[in-house]
């Protein structure tokens, strides 16, 4: 059994599917702008500082994501998960409470559920003094452990677009630009039953084409900085190494992550 802290990942997007309403919204950032893959594009609501969403009814799932929300750690958000009413307040099968604390710098509010629920998911915003609440992007489904963490050797950087102009008396000018995380880490030891259950379809059903979540440590009291939500420009291979450890895993897979902005 995984340890704990021991890293996850989600892809199975069972929001997408579904449909997605809104406490309120700008006729050009309705709540579908939440299914859109780039996270720029919001919907933003029009209640000041206090919104919500929800979806409709999904089927099996233990992770909520809310990436590009513009909470502050003054703000505040509670997750509920309902069965037994359309608006999602009963709360009857989750509820997290009022938290706070998010991490601004990421954008990122992440909540690990303790199971797998079916249900309606609400999502209680409020930012103190704020002329809007908007989000970019949001994902609802299964996240899978790996039975061991990646190992020691994983890096992470930021990638800056800004672009450096040189002038003909040698002066630098920079025209800034965003910045984005990039992860990369290696698994050496990935079961075989991770292989086949997880992992062979995460790379057929997303591939290089769509994003999903890495979680680096489902313990962290900082989900937003220990999570990426992004997406590979290559599929790495899954390999079985000349030395293979069935009782610890017999294959090895890198990942190379793109935060998705």
């Amino acid at each position: 059994m995984a340890d704990a802290s021991t890293a996850a990942i989600a892809f199975r997007n069972l929001s997408d599917a579904g449909t997605i309403l809104a406490s309120s919204s700008l006729t050009l950032t309705p709540p579908a702008t939440l299914k859109d893959p780039h996270i720029a594009r919001k919907w933003r609501g029009k209640n000041g500082d206090t919104e919500y969403i929800a979806t409709s009814a999904l089927a099996g799932f233990d992770t909520v994501l809310l990436r590009g929300v513009n909470l502050t750690e003054a703000g505040t958000y509670r997750v509920r998960v309902s069965s037994v009413d359309t608006s999602g307040q009963a709360g009857d099968l989750y509820d997290s409470g009022s938290m706070t604390g998010l991490d601004p710098i990421y954008g990122t509010l992440l909540v690990l559920l303790p199971a797998l629920m079916t249900g309606i998911v609400r999502i209680d915003l409020t930012e103190p003094g704020a002329a809007y609440i908007e989000a970019g992007r949001l994902f609802v489904g299964p996240r899978s452990q790996f039975n061991i963490n990646f190992a020691w050797g994983w890096s992470e950087r930021w990638i800056d677009r800004s672009q450096e102009t040189e002038s003909r008396g040698g002066q630098t000018y920079i025209d800034e630009d965003v910045t984005y995380r990039c992860w990369s880490m290696n698994f050496e030891f990935m079961s075989g039953a991770f292989r086949y259950g997880v992992v062979q379809d995460l790379d057929r059903l997303i591939g290089t084409k769509a994003d999903f979540l890495m979680i680096t440590n489902p313990e962290s009291d900082n989900l937003g900085r220990d999570s990426l939500w992004g997406r590979v420009k290559q599929v790495s291979p899954i390999v079985q190494p000349q030395i293979y450890v069935d009782a610890l895993g017999g294959f090895t897979k890198s990942f190379e992550i793109y935060e998705r902005l």
